[in-house]
Order: C-alpha cells, then sequence, then structure tokens
C-alpha cells in the first residue's frame, strides 16, 4: 500500500476539514485494449464528490496520483479514453504492439488519498475571491460580492489567514 505525498494539503488550512479515499487498482489486458479500473472507497458516500468533481483539489490530487499508474507508454500502449461511473474511473489504452506480455506490475495495488474539504462552496473557499478588494473576481463585471454558493466554484489551495 502506498500513501500519497499529498498529506501537506491538510494541516494549517483553517476552516477546511480532509477527505480521504482509499483507490484499488486493477488492470485487465484483453485482445488489444488493456483496462484499468480505479475503485474509489470512502468511509461516507458524500465525500466521493471531493474527487470525482474537478472543482475541488482531491480530484486533481487524485487525477496526479493515478497518472503514475497509467499502463500507457505513448508508443506500444497508447490512451485512448477515460470513463467515470458513480466510484469507478476504468482509462482504456490499445496495445499497438500485439506481442505486449502481461507483466502484472499494475494489478491489485491500493494507496490513499487525503485532500482537504471547504467549508462552503462559498467566495472565501474559492479562488475567484479576493479578499483584499472582497470581490469575486469571475463575476467583477457583475458587481456581485460574497456568494454563499456559486455554481462556477473552484476550492482554494492556500490558507485564508
Amino acid at each position: 500500500m502506498k500513501n500519497s505525498e499529498n498529506k501537506s494539503y491538510t494541516n494549517g488550512l483553517g476552516g477546511l476539514n480532509s477527505a480521504q479515499i482509499k483507490v484499488y487498482l486493477e488492470t485487465q489486458i484483453r485482445d488489444l485494449n488493456i483496462f484499468q479500473n480505479f475503485r474509489l472507497v470512502t468511509s461516507d458516500i458524500r465525500l466521493l464528490q471531493y474527487f470525482t468533481n474537478d472543482k475541488f483539489i482531491g480530484y486533481h490530487v487524485l487525477e496526479k496520483e493515478m497518472l503514475k499508474y497509467y499502463i500507457g507508454d505513448g508508443e506500444n500502449i497508447v490512451y485512448r479514453k477515460k470513463m467515470c461511473y458513480n466510484n469507478l474511473i476504468t482509462v482504456v489504452f490499445e496495445k499497438l504492439n500485439k506481442d505486449f506480455s502481461d507483466s502484472n506490475e499494475y494489478s491489485n495495488i491500493q494507496f490513499i488519498i487525503e485532500a482537504p474539504i471547504p467549508a462552503t462552496l462559498g467566495c472565501k473557499d474559492c479562488i475567484y475571491f479576493k479578499k483584499k478588494y472582497r470581490q469575486c473576481l469571475y463575476y467583477q463585471q457583475m458587481g456581485i460580492k460574497l456568494r454563499k454558493n456559486c455554481a462556477d466554484f473552484r476550492q482554494k489551495e492556500v490558507n485564508h489567514g
């Protein structure tokens, strides 16, 4: 089992909690395709959104960690597509070299990812909000200030101070 190196995100972030997810990787080789299934398991199903929605830091931390385990090399095995359904992420690769042999290097791998979760989906936890001006730079032209919930929210990585 390999722990993520991204635990520094959860230290010193005022008002933020952290979420942890366990990822199980299974690789299946079928004819010309290779399927890598990343199954996400969490203690509370509500925490899953912080790893499957790109507006949260957890999504990007998970993506970065998954890249380390991709079987594709860009020459003999190439990336074709990525599919997500609930807690299962399937990455499909195509074998260009039919003589590729299964090395079992990527079978039965488990790793843990930890990431901060925002207190709200409002301005103070968002990258677009600038404390100095107390204004959302995304909606600056419309004059919108301090929102409690926002469809365009993107989680901020830095301490709020």
